[in-house]
């Protein structure tokens, strides 16, 4: 049996309404296999435990299931569908969940800290419930490990989420879908500079910047999990803000799989590596070719500022480091929508259409919007989400918020 949680991806703007309809999205759930076959499979010490949430594929005794989750390949195998070999990378691991009876499930997580993994919830909970996993089940391997030959090298000592987040029935992605592990060890130096903000990755979106994502899924449909981690490269068409947004179409016959949940999403700048957040959910064939468009769902880790500075505290880091830059602001006044979309780092020319489909201020009264300016009055938070759309292409949808007044 399959089930799996994928993103229908429509977005609807409304210029004159300035709002924009929010779409669910199918999640990749874990990949469950007994024991004795992935230690035959792979010859690993220890099972991979990675859960990717929603994209759940229930397995026989041959066959690891959940949606987005490590499958186990006879031989070395591409991981994310239609990706490239990411052997080595430091910025994914393997994990692997003990779930007694000799069954485990499999995921991917990124390696933030030394000590700090970050997945998918749905990895680590239970499905249909709110019961988080023993930390002690969850193993990590190391950064990029071909799993042929490799054992983990370390153990959860806690799992940090979101207080009664529950990993439910209903096969669609949750706005929370995200958990910090916290190792009993340093397993290496971590590639990532920091976390990417929610204005830098709105800015990626609205600029059609490219974004990686890493996992060690299936490479089909009907596959097992892969021993080895696999990359591919798409552009975000539409970022939601808050703690959701969604990827571009993917090529065809690419894009994830079961197994892959959890796996870091990475922004490259000139100067920095910046992850984005954990894959939570996916659509699209090979893997769901019953749903037409093809897409990959995931979260920004930074949004979870509470999360992420506990996670730094138990894990023994100075819980007031910086992991995202500043918010952007805006003085009172007036400005155009290509004028905020440049405060940004968004760089456009006259024939890029920009404008604004969504605005909601705290207090009230601190912005108002129409679809080509807004207006600052007082001091607070001004949430705008904008399109950007050039000549001959599809418009990209974003939304940030702005520290103004």
């Amino acid at each position: 049996m399959i089930t799996a949680r994928n993103p229908k991806i429509k977005v609807n703007t409304l210029a004159h309404n300035l709002g924009l309809m929010k779409e669910k999205a199918i999640a990749i759930g874990p990949y469950k296999i007994t024991e004795s076959t992935i230690r035959l499979a792979s010859s690993a010490k220890d099972s991979i435990e990675v859960v990717f949430q929603y994209m759940k594929r229930i397995a026989t005794v041959s066959i690891a299931f959940f949606s987005l989750l490590i499958g186990l390949f006879a031989t070395p195998s591409s991981a994310v569908v239609g990706g490239a070999d990411a052997t080595g990378s430091g910025f994914v691991v393997a994990i692997r969940i003990d779930l007694g009876e000799n069954m485990q499930t499999a995921c991917t997580g990124g390696l933030w800290k030394p000590k700090i993994v970050i997945t998918a919830a749905h990895c680590v909970v239970a499905e249909g419930s709110s019961t988080v996993s023993d930390a002690s089940s969850v193993k990590i391997y190391p950064q990029g490990a071909n799993l042929t030959s490799s054992g983990h090298i370390a153990t959860a000592t806690a799992i940090i989420l979101t207080s009664g987040y529950s990993n439910s029935s209903t096969r669609y992605v949750e706005a929370n879908d995200i958990a910090f592990v916290v190792l009993d060890k340093e397993i290496g130096i971590p590639l990532v500079t920091r976390l990417a903000s929610e204005s830098e990755v709105a800015a990626a979106t609205a600029s059609g910047k490219k974004l990686n994502f890493f996992g060690y899924g299936q490479t089909a449909k009907e596959s097992e999990v892969s021993l080895i981690p696999l990359t591919l490269s798409t552009t975000p068409f539409q970022f939601l803000g808050a703690k959701t947004y969604l990827y571009s179409k993917t090529a065809s016959s690419s894009g994830a799989c079961f197994g892959d949940s959890g796996g870091p999403v990475i922004l490259q700048t000139k100067t920095e590596n910046l992850l984005v957040g954990p894959v939570a959910g996916g659509s699209g064939s090979p893997c769901y070719p019953e749903i037409k468009t093809r897409a990959v769902l995931g979260l920004v880790a930074s949004n979870f500022g509470a999360l992420a500075k506990s996670a730094l505290s138990t894990a023994g880091y100075s819980p007031e480091e910086a992991f995202t830059v500043s918010r952007p602001k805006l003085k009172k006044g007036t400005f155009s929508a290509r004028t905020v979309v440049k405060k940004l780092g968004v760089k456009t020319v006259k024939s890029t259409s920009v404008k604004f489909v969504g605005v909601k201020a705290k207090p009230k009264r601190a912005c108002v919007a129409t679809s080509s300016s807004v207006v600052v009055r007082s001091k607070g938070t001004c949430t705008l989400t904008f399109t950007v759309k050039k000549s001959g292409k599809t418009a990209r949808t974003a939304k940030t918020t702005f520290a103004v007044g």
